[in-house]
């Protein structure tokens, strides 16, 4: 009896010793899928991000999470002490996608329309000048002048009496930055239309040389072209959205927007440091994802540089980018994965069961 059981494990030791000789000489020649089975966390392909700065700047921030940066940063900084509005454009009140390119932001600058104001008041003080030259019998234009001169100044003490009115309720809050402002702007106006009337009317007090016409012709024409880059600056203050995507909520009172490129998501996934060989940059492989193993394809992006400990393993993370053309994957989401990689011989495969 005891030559029979030693003679079965006579035969069981040669069995396995000749199992182990043949994986060991045609092992490689036959090759497996090598799998793993992590989790997943979705991150969006890029997050736009304009939000306002402790100093009143707007600040634009994109990041691209394929490759873990800000790709870019703009601040929009104004002078200190310029009245500076922000609009949002009325179309994004129902809009849950924006589109590159749409206009986000359209900013009305107080520097910008004084300095509009005034070189108005210049090109009239000039044709002013103009047509006193070009006028003879001057009586009439006096008189004309002198009684618009007189009706500009009481629109003006009326304008005056509404706006320290308009100040007291902006002091405590009850009218809007965009209300108090047209109403400086307005007060503003008007000052400067009572400095044009009185340039006019002494203008046509005093005449102009015959000499002093050309001169005259070359500031109109000035003044006109500086008008006209003044218009095209003013239509130029306005944020454009950098990327496609949907409008995400956000309750921060810093935070203006957020738009998040979800056309394409990027995957975050721990993977042990024994099996990060498997993966290669730059090569697709097939995901199956989320509690039904939605079979996807999916690029590997990039392998962290930095060893973290999970649940007792030694991981890094491997980032790879897939297809969201639903857009049923949302950023935050952390979803079951199974990642299948190039195929391994059988010899390696059975040394990952032992070890694993």
């Amino acid at each position: 009896m005891l030559k029979r059981s030693n003679k079965n494990i006579l035969y069981g030791f040669a069995g396995v010793t000749a199992l182990l000789f043949m994986i060991f000489v045609f092992g490689e020649a036959f090759k497996i899928p090598k799998t793993i089975d992590s989790y997943a966390q979705i991150y969006p392909h890029s997050k736009w991000i304009l939000s306002k700065g402790t100093a009143g700047q707007i600040n634009s921030s994109l990041v691209d999470f394929t490759h873990g940066f800000a790709s870019s940063y703009q601040t929009t900084q104004f002078d200190r002490g310029e009245d500076i509005s922000f609009l949002f454009d009325k179309s994004l009140s129902n809009k849950h996608n924006i589109e590159a390119g749409d206009t986000i932001i359209r900013i009305k600058s107080s520097q910008i329309q004084e300095r509009i104001i005034l070189a108005q008041g210049e090109l009239a003080m000039a044709k002013a000048n103009l047509l006193a030259q070009s006028t003879g019998d001057k009586t009439e234009l006096i008189d004309e002048a002198k009684s618009t001169l007189e009706f500009s100044k009481t629109k003006v003490v009326q304008k005056k009496s509404l706006f320290d009115r308009a100040d007291q309720l902006f002091k405590k809050g009850l009218i809007s930055q965009e209300e108090y402002d047209t109403q400086k702007w307005e007060l503003k106006l008007l000052e400067i239309e009572v400095e044009i009337n009185k340039a006019k009317l002494e203008a046509l007090k005093t005449g102009v040389k015959l000499e002093q016409v050309q001169i005259i012709t070359s500031q109109i024409e000035a003044l006109n072209s500086q008008l006209k880059f003044l218009y095209e600056r003013a239509e130029r203050l306005y944020i454009l959205s950098p990327i496609s995507g949907i409008v995400s909520q956000s309750f921060s009172p810093d935070t203006l927007l957020t738009v998040l490129k979800m056309d394409e998501v990027m995957l975050n996934i721990p993977v042990k440091l024994s099996d990060v060989d498997n993966f290669k940059r730059e090569t697709n492989s097939k995901i199956e994802l989320g509690p039904n193993r939605e079979s996807i394809i999916g690029k590997t992006i990039s392998i962290s540089n930095e060893v973290q400990i999970l649940d007792g393993n030694q991981v890094v993370f491997a980032r790879m980018i897939i297809k969201n053309p639903d857009e049923k994957y949302l950023s935050g989401m952390v979803l079951p994965c199974r990642v299948t990689l190039d195929k391994i011989s059988l010899k390696d495969y059975l040394f990952d069961v032992l070890l694993n």
